[in-house]
């Protein structure tokens, strides 16, 4: 977040909740794919996502409205801006998009009504809602999250695996203890410079779940556990 440096910036933040909420809502739930396959219109997307009365409408007004969406002859499609920014962009990048939004989500529900609870000790409980979980509880609950958030991680340390390797001399040694290890990543940049290592990574069961598919991927499973 940029900080705020005029008058315009300040009355704008103090609507941007609602734009920001009807961005993260287009990705999350696969309505910005959904227009990318073909052009619909409102009254289609209602039916198409089961959005019940005019929700929908003003949702898609409201992307129209943010350069998110275009509107032509044949219905709502994503602007070049929209294909440019999520649409096109790699695997990992939408992945660490979904999470982002998803977190930014959990985090809204209870601050939304910040001004009338911030003297409470929990401002979740004061309202009826569950704090959210941290991210160890996450992965244990939630094996879809773990997918996901593991081939994140993936992807986005591959740099930080082949930079490491780089940093320690492991010759000479046969087997390694890699604790909270993650997807593997790291491991299979060692198992792969030295080819007399067996590791023994270790972290949450649903994280080491999707980690074993993918050093199985990579035709590691053999020297990686």
């Amino acid at each position: 977040m940029h900080k705020l440096i005029s008058k315009e910036d300040i009355f704008n933040l103090l609507t941007a909740s609602v734009p920001s909420i009807a961005l993260g809502a287009a990705i999350e739930t696969g309505l910005l794919q959904l227009l990318a396959e073909k052009p619909m219109s409102g009254g289609e997307v209602s039916q198409a996502m089961n959005i019940p009365g005019k929700r929908g409408d003003y949702w898609l007004q409201l992307l129209t409205e943010l350069g998110i969406l275009e509107k032509d002859s044949q219905g709502y499609i994503p602007s070049s801006l929209a294909y440019s920014a999520i649409l096109d962009v790699e695997d990992f990048r939408k992945l660490r998009m979904k999470h982002n939004i998803a977190d930014e989500r959990e985090r809204l529900a209870g601050v939304r009504n910040l001004a009338l609870y911030i003297s409470e000790t929990s401002i979740w409980k004061a309202q009826g809602l569950t704090e959210p979980k941290g991210y160890v509880e996450k992965m244990n609950t939630d094996p879809e999250r773990a997918y996901s958030f593991t081939h994140l991680l993936y992807n986005v340390h591959q740099n930080l695996g082949n930079e490491l390797v780089e940093y320690l001399n492991l010759t000479g040694i046969h087997t390694m203890l890699d604790i909270g290890g993650g997807s593997g990543v790291e491991a299979m940049a060692f198992a792969r410079k030295y080819p007399e290592l067996n590791i023994t990574t270790v972290d949450i069961e649903n994280v080491c779940v999707v980690g074993s598919k993918i050093v199985e991927e990579n035709q590691l499973s053999n020297r990686i556990t």
